[in-house]
């Protein structure tokens, strides 16, 4: 009984982490926005993304996008090169998305290479907080 009751703690625990806390990296060769979310095109491994003069890493923590950034061979930010996206490459080189309590895009920051906000689109709505 007490065997059977850790292993269901433990598998309980680590999907509580891997669904909410975990930060997880993808990579792809361009994206586009939809309802002013990114999503990537052409799904890369961290191998082939790092083989690349540019493509862009999405992370994601608690099943939510929270950045998307242009990046280079070495996994620096860098100027994106033929993007789909013109927005973003004259914004900025990184994107940051900040959700208000329930969930809803609030805002998004477009960042340069220091980290310092460029821009920032606020989005409003009923339930804005």
């Amino acid at each position: 009984m007490f065997p059977m009751l850790a292993i269901l703690i433990s598998a309980s625990s680590f999907w509580i982490w891997n669904e909410y806390y975990r930060e997880t990296k993808k990579y792809y060769t361009d994206f586009i926005d939809r309802w002013a979310i990114p999503n990537g095109i052409l799904e890369l491994t961290k191998d082939q993304a790092f083989r690349r003069n540019n493509c862009y890493q999405f992370i994601y923590k608690g099943g939510k996008l929270r950045s998307v950034t242009s990046i280079n061979a070495y996994g620096r930010p860098s100027t994106p090169v033929n993007t789909v996206n013109k927005l973003f490459s004259t914004l900025g080189l990184k994107q940051q998305f900040i959700y208000n309590e329930s969930g809803k895009l609030q805002k998004v920051d477009y960042l340069n290479e220091k980290d310092s906000v460029e821009k920032t689109f606020i989005y409003a709505g009923e339930d804005l907080e």
